[in-house]
């Protein structure tokens, strides 16, 4: 691992941070110095990345400082992830997911579904499409390779194919406009701003042939916030700022 991944990272905690991994990392230590939690200190006390200062003061070699390191940056993100996920949604989301995936390598099928399907019909999951579409795979996986209770239920199987296409959709006109959005900003960093009449043609050319066809009345607001965007560094690119105000008001 490259110095700069670990010594960036510990330097961009802050003190809550800070705190929060040394009691996660120091759980069940009984008090003991622990290697890792040493490196830490030593290198958060650094202005300057040291390496053989911090392999003198462990007293270790080459290969067992790499691991130290490789062991300490693992250890700081499980620390995180553990801070943030009350407080960021799409995180405690996924370790719902998590947990539905070890009820599922434990046998327990029904319990991983009714998990599964309580996650899908959270708020929070309902904009979230590669995230619901992950869900709704698992459980057509589930459904298809155990026999289920919730077989029972009518048109269980068909509505959970519809909304398997329905998600299909979403998900690829979101990425289309993320796409889309990406190679006109793309074009304005290669070329800049339109030179004469044939760049023009050539840009709402290129526009046009990468535009998505969808009902703008239909697009959830994120998906919205893209399409608009796109337009924005379309006229922008093309020297048309009184439209290129207008989409940006309404990103």
């Amino acid at each position: 691992m490259s110095y700069e991944k670990i010594f960036s990272l510990i330097h961009s905690l802050d003190k809550a941070e800070k705190r929060h991994f040394k009691i996660y990392a120091k759980r069940g230590s009984d008090g003991k110095s622990l290697k890792f939690v040493d490196l830490f200190d030593l290198i958060e006390k650094s202005k300057n990345y040291q390496d053989e200062l911090y392999k003198s003061k462990l007293k270790i070699n080459d290969v067992s400082f790499n691991n130290l390191k490789r062991h300490l940056y693992a250890q700081i993100l499980k620390s995180l992830r553990l801070l943030y996920v009350e407080k960021q949604i799409d995180i405690k989301l996924r370790e719902q997911l998590d947990f539905a995936r070890i009820l599922y390598g434990k046998g327990m099928y029904m319990q991983a579904l009714n998990l599964l399907h309580r996650l899908k019909r959270s708020p929070e999951v309902s904009s979230e499409y590669l995230l619901r579409m992950e869900i709704v795979e698992f459980e057509k996986m589930i459904e298809n390779r155990h026999i289920t209770r919730s077989r029972k239920i009518k048109n269980r199987m068909e509505t959970l194919l519809k909304e398997s296409d329905e998600l299909v959709k979403r998900v690829r006109i979101s990425s289309e406009l993320v796409n889309l959005n990406l190679k006109i900003h793309g074009m304005y960093i290669k070329i800049g701003h339109i030179k004469d009449y044939r760049d023009l043609i050539m840009l709402s050319d290129y526009f046009r042939a990468h535009l998505p066809r969808f009902n703008v009345r239909h697009l959830t607001p994120l998906e919205k916030v893209h399409y608009h965007q796109s337009y924005v560094w379309y006229h922008y690119t093309s020297l048309n700022f009184p439209f290129c105000y207008k989409h940006a008001a309404q990103a």
